[in-house]
């Protein structure tokens, strides 16, 4: 091996020397690192070349420390050794793949560490008990646990910490030999214009990232240059410095290194070329340890995110109360700055339902509550159009002028409520006391929310207003229609059902008072309008009710799939009501003329059992029956067929499960008396076949298939 390396003495200042590996000094020392065999100044080393070498790599990432010198001193001798700049495909040199590889131990085996720590006597059960868990962890998390012995366990965790150990020393010990190599290669660049230091940060490497700033302030002792601050504030190729991939894994420990080399904390004001700064990236990771490290620093970070946004949007967006809290207490000011779009966090609060945020927004600053964004929206109408009832009522408690805030369509969030059929908000509203100029406002087309209940054809929410004294059922919007008007000419003339929705909202507003206007000029025109937009909000109310995907459902072809569905299982329901309805009266008569057999206290308990179960099926089958047929009609609205059909056919799922009951015990009812053993099989075959229709009914079959996707090892 070759000689130690010796320092220069140089003056450093405390600060630097505090955050050292070791305890080093800048007065004359020996580092004692290995190193390759004896070189001359002049060696080809000095003069490196680029080239490729999957050994040398190989021997790096697994820390194989003897592995990488014979390699090395290979190549040297036989003059064909491979280059430590630039020998992969990424160009990274070999302090970039030394300081991206971790050592981190699997979650499977620091669970399985936890044992250790109780006494053995208790390892029967409690072993028990943490597998039996470990393997319930394996199933979501997609590892299968190979095996169930505790001690095999144990071991193999015993030698993988010493493996790990090992590889960590190798890993310090190959990046001394190659900084003494090749000092230069502390600032190289990869593809991705990263130094070892982004790597070693990206990687959560703390030792690894406090050596390499060891090197750094080396270098500055003795050349007197700034490597270190250059390190700190290299840029990749989308201007991200080792902080922002520190940030972004949420590593503490490494952002502790990274701000204590920096001697005025300057590095965490940088942002990327998108404008998004260490402090955004630590907030969207949930580490609240990185953001008061970050909040704490000597110089006041930056806050700034994409798009204009904040750390605080960012802590809005993914629920982080602490966070939150952190960055109110230390910039309260930022509560009501906007983003590009003029999206304050109280918007994207009242749009995700956050209602937490909300109410600690709120306490800060209110005047966000009266600014509305690019598109015209105040945080109020965010929250009538997600439906989120408790954010409503936290803004109308703390600013109870809020309902009479209007977009650019002069629209309230009552008038958006209505169109988005969110009747829990229009009871809140009315719970909190709005006020009567906001129950009646007009819209830029003159429309209040009550007509906009009649074109939307929402009886539940126009029955709602209507139970309001102060909703006046007489205004006429800018073409001079009353809500009756409207009615009167949405309105199915034809055969229809007095439970279709226009129906009941004609009846309710003559009930109420409304006038129609018998002299009102030729409007139709207009009216085909209005009754166009009815037609799409009816075809959109189909969408929504059916899967919500934003994907738009012909009414008619969802029509006669109903009516089609509806028509072959109302034939299985009157099968299992007639079948019901004959089984009472012949089991009853088998039970009551068999005088020659006693009856005895089991089989009257099981002829009990039967007339329940039978009425229960019999009921179950006959009410499917009468919804199916309301399903199947087409002159029925379709949001009530199709809830009746989502009804009937969970009713007669019941009803078939109870019907298969009803068989076996009137089976056993009437062949106990004539044979002992079949009676008990056919109930006990009975209540297998309920089981199984349980267990493969539709909703429970796609899990049992995905139950061995779910334990399947993803790489």
């Amino acid at each position: 091996m070759a000689e130690s390396v010796t320092l220069e003495k140089c003056e450093c200042s405390p600060n630097q020397n505090a955050n050292m590996v070791e305890s080093d000094s800048c007065e004359t020392q020996e580092e004692s690192p290995r190193s390759l065999p004896d070189q001359t100044p002049n060696s080809p080393v000095a003069a490196v070349k680029e080239g490729k070498n999957p050994e040398l790599v190989r021997a790096i990432v697994n820390g194989d420390l003897s592995g990488f010198e014979n390699i090395l001193k290979q190549d040297i001798e036989s003059n064909d050794w491979g280059s430590l700049r630039g020998f992969t495909c990424g160009k990274n040199t070999a302090l970039h793949v030394v300081a991206g590889v971790t050592t981190k131990s699997s979650s499977t085996d620091t669970l399985l560490l936890f044992m250790q720590s109780y006494p053995r006597s208790g390892y029967p059960k409690l072993g028990f008990i943490v597998l039996v868990l470990l393997y319930l962890i394996s199933l979501l998390t997609g590892g299968l646990l190979k095996t169930f012995s505790i001690q095999k366990h144990m071991g193999s965790i015993r030698n993988a910490q010493c493996m790990r150990k090992q590889k960590t020393h190798g890993l310090i010990e190959i990046a001394k030999i190659i900084y003494h190599q090749d000092p230069d290669l502390l600032n190289a660049r990869n593809t991705a214009q990263e130094t070892p230091l982004h790597c070693a940060a990206k990687a959560g490497n703390r030792k690894m990232v406090s050596l390499l700033i060891k090197f750094a302030r080396e270098e500055d002792c003795k050349n007197g240059l700034k490597k270190l601050e250059q390190m700190l504030w290299a840029r990749n190729e989308v201007g991200e410095t080792a902080l922002h991939e520190a940030a972004r894994c949420g590593n503490s420990g490494v952002v502790k290194e990274l701000l204590g080399a920096d001697l005025d904390e300057t590095v965490a004001c940088l942002e990327d070329d998108n404008g998004i700064s260490p402090l955004y990236l630590a907030v969207a990771a949930g580490n609240i340890k990185v953001v008061r490290q970050l909040i704490a620093a000597k110089h006041p970070p930056s806050y700034a995110g994409p798009d204009g946004q904040t750390a605080l949007h960012a802590a809005v967006l993914t629920r982080q109360e602490n966070i939150m809290r952190e960055i109110l207490e230390w910039k309260p000011d930022i509560a009501a700055k906007p983003d590009t779009a003029k999206n304050t966090p109280l918007h994207y609060a009242t749009s995700i339902g956050n209602t937490y945020a909300v109410k600690q927004l709120l306490l800060k600053d209110t005047q966000s509550v009266y600014e509305a964004n690019e598109s015209g929206s105040f945080p109020v109408h965010l929250a009538a159009e997600a439906g989120y009832v408790k954010v409503i009522k936290a803004l109308l408690r703390t600013c109870p002028d809020v309902g009479e805030l209007l977009d650019r369509e002069k629209r309230n969030f009552l008038h958006i409520a209505v169109e988005k059929k969110n009747i829990r908000v229009i009871m809140v509203a009315h719970k909190e006391g709005i006020n009567t100029n906001v129950i009646n406002a007009k819209d830029k087309d003159g429309n209040t929310p009550l007509h906009l209940a009649v074109i939307n054809s929402e009886s539940e929410i126009f029955v709602f207003l209507c139970q309001n004294k102060r909703v006046n059922p007489n205004i006429r919007n800018e073409v001079g229609l009353t809500p009756l008007d409207l009615s009167a000419s949405l309105k199915d003339h034809q055969f229809t059902f007095t439970l279709n929705p226009q129906s009941i909202i004609h009846a309710a507003l003559k009930t109420r008072g409304a006038f129609q206007n018998p002299c009102q000029p030729d409007l139709s025109s207009k009216v085909n309008d209005i009754k166009a937009r009815a037609d799409s909000l009816n075809r959109r109310e189909g969408r929504e009710m059916r899967n919500g995907s934003g994907v738009v459902v012909d009414i008619d072809k969802e029509s006669t799939k109903y009516e089609n569905m509806s028509k072959s299982l109302i034939t299985g329901a009157v099968l299992i009501a007639s079948a019901t309805f004959a089984s009472i009266f012949t089991v009853s008569n088998i039970y009551r003329n068999n005088d020659n057999t006693p009856h005895t206290l089991t089989r009257r308990n099981f002829f009990k059992a039967f007339i329940i179960v039978n009425m229960a099926a019999f009921i179950c089958a006959i009410v499917s029956t009468i919804w199916l047929l309301y399903s199947a009609l087409s002159n029925f609205h379709l949001k009530y067929r199709m809830f009746y059909f989502k009804w009937c056919t969970s009713l007669l799922h019941v009803a078939i499960n109870f019907f298969i009951l009803t068989f076996g015990l009137g089976a056993y009812i009437v062949i106990e008396p004539l044979s002992e053993w079949p009676a008990p099989i056919i109930l006990v075959v009975s209540g297998i076949a309920i089981l199984w229709n349980i267990i493969w009914s539709p909703p429970i079959v796609p899990l049992i298939f995905l139950v061995p996707y779910m334990s399947t090892e993803f790489q």
